[in-house]
């Protein structure tokens, strides 16, 4: 199969035309790619099969659909004439790896008139790439950030413990809709509250992320949960303040189906205060409401 059209199958429809040189043609075929801005570290990503990495942040997982559009975009690269190119900034390079092979591109960081510009090495004719190319310059925006994705309607139970003993359990039987444990007979007080609980589950996504070596933790987890699918699968998860920044651990046995867990046992994952707030409101909240009907 021709390098170019093995490409053309990995991305989206219309996405890569017919290579224009060998370097387009070899994007296929890449081991790794490395982008770099003066001023800031290098974003180094390594391919392992079907996936990419981050190679400086101990293998983690990239982004699939940031690297292929990425990818796709330099594929739409077209050479072009006339262009004054002492008039354009080179303050990006990307560098790409095919074996022992390397490519060295520069382009600036912002488009001109002529569209968003690259140069192959020290060539003076400049390319143009073709619609949007993504170009995060922070390792972080590289990162597939996320960790949960199971939709509400497919959470069959879903425990909360905090560190002072509080706790709540909502579960539900087929179709029928959630129910506290600890009102047994009654539906959930608050309709509302419980589909934001739940939503949070159905798109957690982390801002940082550390191998779990990095931090230790001397305290108990201010959050502990354990959530069900309708299905079967199980995930556990506990979340640990560390200074001014909340970490969630997760558990190694988790049965989550891949499409809907993309976290990884032996990482912290550090959350957002509002994520970790809305789930400790929500608990307080309904361990009020619990305690007035005594």
């Amino acid at each position: 199969m021709k390098p170019w059209l093995a490409l053309a199958l990995l991305l989206p429809f219309g996405a890569l035309a017919a290579p224009a040189s060998s370097w387009t043609a070899r994007l296929a075929e890449l081991d790794g790619l490395e982008v770099h801005r003066a001023g800031l570290p290098p974003v180094r990503l390594a391919r392992e099969n079907e996936r990419w990495v981050l190679v400086d942040k101990a293998g983690y997982p990239a982004d699939l659909t940031l690297v292929r559009t990425f990818l796709a975009a330099l594929a739409s690269a077209q050479p072009l004439e006339h262009v004054a190119a002492e008039a354009v900034p080179r303050d990006i390079r990307i560098t790409l790896r095919h074996g022992e092979a390397v490519e060295s591109l520069h382009l600036a960081s912002e488009a001109g008139q002529e569209g968003r510009l690259l140069y192959r090495g020290d060539e003076l004719r400049p390319w143009r790439v073709d619609g949007v190319l993504p170009l995060p310059l922070q390792e972080l925006h590289w990162l597939d950030r996320r960790l949960i994705t199971v939709p509400p309607a497919e959470i069959r139970e879903l425990q909360l413990h905090k560190a002072n003993g509080s706790q709540l359990v909502f579960f539900r039987h087929g179709d029928a809709p959630m129910r506290l444990e600890q009102l047994p007979g009654l539906q959930v007080p608050d309709a509302r509250a419980l589909d934001e609980l739940l939503a949070v589950f159905a798109d957690l996504r982390f801002s940082e992320v550390v191998p779990q070596d990095q931090l230790a933790f001397s305290k108990r987890p201010r959050l502990r949960f354990t959530l069900r699918t309708q299905a079967g699968a199980r995930l556990d998860g506990a979340v640990y303040r560390h200074r001014s920044f909340h970490w969630l651990t997760l558990s190694p046995r988790s049965s989550l189906p891949e499409a809907q867990w993309g976290g990884r046992a032996g990482w912290l994952y550090r959350l957002e205060s509002w994520q970790v707030s809305l789930l400790e409101c929500e608990l307080a909240a309904y361990s009020g409401q619990r305690q007035s009907r005594h």
